[in-house]
Order: structure tokens, then C-alpha cells, then sequence
């Protein structure tokens, strides 16, 4: 739409948010004739690839204000990491090998329907296992969303059995899910995750409000809950690291390590222990810094023995963090692997229905430089 009005500056913030990477490699072809054309392009994103892929200058932004850039050929991906976050990323450590656990989140040929009744996942059946975080990779709307609503509880299960740590779940409440220790972070962290107009100290025991040692009736606690977010603020670096501070204040990043914080720092509720993690999008929209404690927190987990199942529209980040990896499409899984055995282009060729092209040849591009 903006091209058809004639735009001769394009301003593009986190583009290929939700594009596969051949549909990222289109998108890049059709930006590079528009530069040859003379467009002036913005290009808004944490990508780094991206970056590195397209642009002629950089200029980069930490807390609001311009902390360094130049031209892009003189700036290699670590030192505008490094000027993103002020610190230097430290690598992923390799994940410890451990031997298979016992089934944490359990799905039977799970099936569910949309919003308007039309069948939306079709007949899954998944098992995550204790200390194992499997990645779910789909083009948005292919039955992620229903999928994760059925498994937490907040959409009914049309058929099938869902099953979470010891409980039988299948139809249960959101409220009994979290009991049988299954935790969440939505994927819409204002929507889902948080009540902006709450305290940091009160957003960390929502799905606890009900348990006595946090407070009576709709009196949440005072001076002890303060007390004891504390600790969790400062161990997942929520800044400030004030109990009393409002969620709807935080940066993104914060308010992404705050549900963290809840989800991984706190017991599920009830009489269980918090067994497995549903993390849908759990670094969209925030910075690197925030990215790599959250990856390291995901991983933390998974060496702890929760069983992870990893919902990303980031594939870089399904294979970094992943020990197995599955495709859903059209609300089927249509592809198993591990990250050791596949890559970005033969996941994106899963998740668009198009897996008969995996052993074609690569077309012809003028693509000068690999976008990944």
C-alpha cells in the first residue's frame, strides 16, 4: 500500500517478524531494487543478519538515546551487539546432555476450533519430556495460537487428551492446569501476561491469588509480598527492581523478564511443583539484552528438568535453544527433527506446505550475500 501511494521514504519496523526465510528472501530482493531505484529505506530491527544483509549506514539506540554507528561495512555484528546492549554477549554455553525424562506435558491426538468453530488443530499428538525443550515453528495462524489456548486451559479441547505432568488435564480449567504445574508466558505479555495498573510484587503471584500465603479474598498481601518479589526481581534483572513500581512502567524487556520471573522463579500454585513451561514468543519485541537472559533463563530450565515447549516465530532462536523441533501447518505437526539435522530454509520450506522443494535446487538470485 505504501509503494502504490508513491512513498519515496520507507519506514519498516520489525518486517519479517512472522516471515518464513524464503519469504525474508523477497522481501530483502524487493528492497535492494527499491534502494537501486531510489527509495530511501529505514530499517527498524534487532536482527542482526538483517542488518549486516541490507543496510549502508547503522545507527544505534540504547535507552532513547544514539550510542554509536557508521557506516555498515565497517561495523561487524558483535560490535553493534556490543553497542545495543553496553556489554559485551557472552555465547550460549553448550547444553548438558541428559538422559530422557519422564513425559511432562502429554498430547493425544489433540484436536481444537477457532473462534468461528472451524477446525483449527487437527488430531497433535506431542509429547514434551522432563528436562527437554522442543521448539514449534509455523507461519502465524496455522493453529499455534488455538493449540497453546487448548493446552493452558483457556480454550475447550474438542477431542483428544491432554495430559500435564501426573494430572489428566484434558478439559480442565486454567486455574486446575496451573495446578498440575504447567506454567505460561503468553505470548501477548499486556494482554495475557500482566495488569499494567498492578504493582511488579502483585503481577508476580497472578495464577497464585488464590493461595492463603499470598493473601485473603481480593486482598492481595503487603509488606511480605513486597518482601518476597524482591529477591526475584533482582535475580532475573527486572529494572527497577522495585516491588512497588507499576508493570505498565516498564520497558518491554522488563515487562518480558518480570513474567519470566513469575513463570520460572515462582511454584506453579497449588499442590505441585511448576513440571513444565509453555513460552510462546517469549523475546518478541525486546532488546538483545533481554533476549540472551531470557535464552539463558529457557535453558536454565531446561537443565533443572521443566519440560519446554518453545513456540517461535524466530527460527534462529528454535534452533538455538531446541533438542528436538516440530512444524505445525495448516493444524497439523507435519515435520519432526532435531536443530543438528535441518536448517532455517528446509524449516521455512515446512511451514508454507512447500516440503516437495527441499532437495530442488536453489534458484538463481541476485542476492549478493546469504541472509543468515
Amino acid at each position: 500500500k505504501a509503494l502504490h501511494r508513491g512513498a519515496r521514504v520507507l519506514i519498516l519496523d520489525e518486517p519479517t517478524a512472522v516471515l518464513t526465510p524464503q519469504e525474508v528472501d523477497e522481501l530483502f530482493a524487493l528492497l535492494r531494487t527499491l534502494r537501486a531505484q531510489g527509495t530511501s529505506i529505514v530499517l527498524i530491527t534487532h536482527k542482526l543478519h538483517e542488518v549486516t544483509a541490507l543496510a549502508d549506514h547503522v545507527t544505534v539506540l540504547r535507552q532513547g538515546r544514539v550510542v554509536g554507528g557508521g557506516a555498515a561495512a565497517s561495523l561487524t555484528r558483535e560490535a553493534i551487539a556490543e553497542l545495543m546492549v553496553g556489554r559485551v554477549l557472552a555465547p550460549l554455553q553448550t547444553r548438558a546432555v541428559r538422559p530422557e525424562g519422564p513425559a511432562m506435558l502429554e498430547m493425544l491426538g489433540l484436536s481444537v476450533r477457532d473462534d468461528r468453530g472451524v477446525p483449527a488443530v487437527r488430531e497433535i499428538t506431542l509429547t514434551v519430556r522432563a528436562g527437554e525443550i522442543v521448539g514449534l515453528a509455523g507461519v502465524e495462524g496455522n493453529g499455534q495460537h488455538e493449540l497453546l489456548e487448548a493446552i493452558t486451559g483457556l480454550r475447550a479441547i474438542d477431542a483428544g487428551r491432554l495430559r500435564v505432568g501426573e494430572r489428566e488435564c484434558t478439559g480442565a480449567s486454567a486455574r486446575h492446569v496451573r495446578a498440575a504445574g504447567l506454567a505460561h508466558i503468553p505470548s501477548d505479555r499486556l494482554q495475557r501476561g500482566l495488569v499494567p495498573g498492578m504493582s511488579l510484587a502483585e503481577n508476580l503471584v497472578l495464577g497464585r491469588q488464590h493461595d492463603a500465603r499470598v493473601g485473603r479474598g481480593v486482598q492481595l498481601g503487603g509488606a511480605a509480598l513486597e518482601r518476597d518479589a524482591l529477591p526475584l526481581l533482582e535475580a532475573f534483572d527486572v529494572r527497577p527492581a522495585d516491588p512497588r513500581a507499576l508493570a505498565g512502567r516498564l520497558s518491554g524487556g522488563n515487562q518480558q523478564k518480570l513474567i519470566a520471573a513469575r513463570e520460572l522463579g515462582c511454584p506453579a500454585g497449588g499442590s505441585a511443583a511448576t513440571c513444565a513451561l509453555i513460552a510462546a514468543h517469549p523475546t518478541r519485541g525486546v532488546d538483545l539484552g533481554a533476549i540472551d537472559a531470557i535464552h539463558r533463563r529457557l535453558i536454565a530450565a531446561r537443565d533443572a528438568g521443566l519440560a519446554v515447549l518453545l513456540v517461535s516465530s524466530e527460527l534462529s532462536e528454535l534452533l538455538a535453544l531446541s533438542d528436538r523441533l516440530c512444524v505445525i501447518h495448516a493444524g497439523r505437526l507435519v515435520h519432526e527433527t532435531t536443530p543438528a539435522a535441518t536448517d532455517e530454509r528446509t524449516l521455512g520450506l515446512h511451514m508454507t506446505g512447500r516440503a516437495s522443494l527441499i532437495d530442488a535446487p536453489l534458484p538463481h538470485t541476485s542476492t549478493p550475500e546469504p541472509l543468515a
